[in-house]
């Protein structure tokens, strides 16, 4: 048997996982990014993970410390729903902290919970994201 059974992988480098994002293995549970580039080419790449629908069998994903902002939360949210409308992840654990999330990027994760993509959440960490009360409304 041939079958990759790696379970955890991590990502320091932002060029490497722009390229490699899109080609992580099904058996990952656990995904660790700690880039501190992440912009268009960023974005783009959750948008072709999202087609392979690749990160939809992730438990866990940790994002810390990413300077994510709302439009790479939306990507992320987007990338997560990998599996077409109606769909949702085996995501158990997100961490976010320290991603420049702000309101918008929490209504984006808010919306994600409310569509059923993040059902199977446990823990979520939004811890210093700069999100007021307006904006934990929509989470």
């Amino acid at each position: 048997d041939n079958a990759v059974r790696l379970k955890r992988l991590e990502f320091k480098d932002a060029d490497v996982l722009w390229r490699l994002l899109r080609w992580v293995p099904p058996s990952i549970e656990t995904l660790v990014v700690s880039v501190k580039v992440f912009e268009t080419q960023g974005r783009e790449s959750l948008r072709q993970a999202a087609l392979t629908g690749r990160l939809c069998s992730l438990l866990h994903l940790d994002v810390n410390n990413c300077p994510l902002g709302p439009a790479g939360v939306d990507a992320l949210m987007k990338a997560l729903a990998g599996g077409g409308p109606g769909s949702s992840c085996k995501l158990q654990s997100l961490k976010m902290r320290n991603t420049k999330a702000g309101r918008e990027g929490a209504r984006a994760l808010g919306d994600a919970m409310k569509g059923g993509i993040l059902f199977f959440l446990e823990t979520l960490d939004l811890s210093d994201n700069s999100i007021q009360l307006e904006g934990l409304q929509g989470v």
